[in-house]
């Protein structure tokens, strides 16, 4: 019984590294002129210990300006550049107030991989770039599809084949449809904000070609209102053919925050009877794979209806954040012709009341098509850390997520990490709790021997 669990344990696929990628991104020093303080930030990086700074070009006018002194400097350091660009969805018309472009080239991305490209020839430590928020980008013709992506790629490359291309994505990503229309294009990809190690694995499931069941997300987007009984539903009907051992399992998150005046439970139902359920806001069981034992519940050649729902059980709002609830890689053992293998496809219906939004994504068979690196983002400061974790973003939480996300560099599950703006000012109480996390790696060397 719960197959399922079993294989959701065996070993993720690794890709071994030399040295991990050990990294900080922004939080450069700067000086009353806002210009970036090169000798000071090169300093605290120094300091840090790391291999790779993710260098953003938006704070400052002049930050593409200062970016071959910095990369010079840097060299001479042994830390290796990537260029950190933001995309249209932050720079306006969208926002306005305090937002800005990254100058020169705005919103021109083939322009500016072209120039980076060009850059990195005379500065072989600017390894790539990243683009923030890329996935939220890709869904209007007149941004990130595929074909603008490639010709942005291929413009870079045109200046220097070893130029890479990461984008900057999170953990409610419909990873399949990513993968379908950016795979082959892309160099990588950099996460942000990792729970726990199950969460990564399942992101490695779709991002590695590991066989993988499908994926519904439910969302109520931010600043919407819902009443109790709201929400979301996927179902699908399944006909069982080993009772004995039937069960559905599922790795499932909700990044919903206990600010928000709305209240949700997710559930799984079979037949009406609720068979699985949490609340929305109970953090300790987020980020887990999640295995239902069905057999005392099915016979055989019964035909079974089953929903995976996010509901709304007080009237509010989702005014502290959105609503995403992520039941991924469902796995259903003892329904269909094999029933010790679950499918990776299912016919599924999809109902919503209110502003409830429904993805849905086929699963995968295993394929080696596309192995790409991930690089970890956890969070390096207070105020992300409350915002993602829904908890107190102290130096002891921050540097424990970096830890963990360290511990699976060095396993070689992922590429390396570089925390979201660690602030690099002496004396700072998260810079120096994740220097003693990256002195610790450092001295322990690589897991796996690579």
């Amino acid at each position: 019984m719960l197959l399922s669990i079993l294989t959701w344990l065996s070993p993720a696929p690794t890709l071994a590294a030399d040295q991990p990628i050990i990294g900080a991104m922004s939080g450069e020093v700067r000086g009353h002129d806002k210009r970036i303080d090169i000798p000071a930030t090169i300093d605290a990086l120094r300091r840090l210990n790391v291999n790779t700074f993710y260098y953003l070009v938006w704070e400052n006018e002049h930050d593409w300006d200062d970016l071959p002194a910095f990369a010079d400097a840097a060299k001479a350091a042994g830390i290796d550049v990537w260029v950190y660009l933001v995309p249209w969805s932050e720079t306006p018309p969208h926002k306005e107030k305090g937002w800005g472009y990254s100058e020169p080239f705005k919103n021109d991305y083939v322009r500016w991989a072209s120039e980076i490209g060009r850059l990195s020839v005379a500065h072989p430590n600017v390894a790539g770039y990243v683009i923030d928020d890329f996935y939220d980008n890709t869904h209007d013709k007149d941004r990130f599809t595929s074909d603008y992506v490639r010709r942005m790629v291929n413009a870079g490359r045109a200046k220097n084949p070893k130029l890479k291309f990461y984008p900057l994505m999170y953990f409610h990503t419909a990873w399949d449809d990513f993968v379908e229309r950016f795979g082959s294009i892309v160099d990588g990809v950099v996460i942000c904000y990792p729970k726990s190690e199950s969460g990564v694995r399942n992101a490695l499931a779709h991002l590695r070609g590991k066989r993988h069941g499908p994926t519904v997300i439910e969302r109520l987007q931010r600043k919407e209102h819902t009443d109790a009984g709201d929400g979301a539903t996927v179902s699908t009907d399944v006909t069982v053919s080993d009772p004995t051992d039937c069960e559905v399992s599922f790795y499932f998150d909700c990044n919903d925050r206990g600010l928000n005046s709305a209240r949700h439970v997710a559930r799984v139902r079979l037949n009406g009877k609720t068979v699985w359920q949490q609340q929305t806001t109970d953090s300790e069981n987020h980020d887990a794979v999640h295995g239902v034992d069905l057999s005392r519940y099915v016979r055989k050649g019964q035909r079974v209806h089953l929903e995976f729902q996010l509901i709304s059980t007080r009237t509010g709002e989702a005014e502290s954040g959105a609503v995403v609830a992520r039941f991924d890689d469902i796995r259903l053992y003892g329904f269909g012709k094999s029933p010790q293998q679950f499918p990776t496809q299912l016919d599924f219906h999809a109902s919503a009341k209110a502003k409830y939004e429904i993805e849905t994504t086929p699963g995968g068979s295993a394929t080696n098509t596309h192995a790409l690196p991930v690089v970890l983002m956890p969070t390096g400061q207070e105020g992300q850390y409350e915002v993602r974790y829904d908890e107190q973003g102290t130096p002891e939480n921050v540097a424990r997520l970096v830890r963990m996300s360290m511990d699976m560099a060095q396993a070689g599950l992922v590429e390396g990490v570089v925390p979201y703006r660690i602030d690099l000012r002496p004396g700072d109480a998260y810079f120096e709790a994740i220097r003693k996390e990256y002195a610790r790696t450092r001295r322990q060397g690589p897991a796996n021997g690579g």
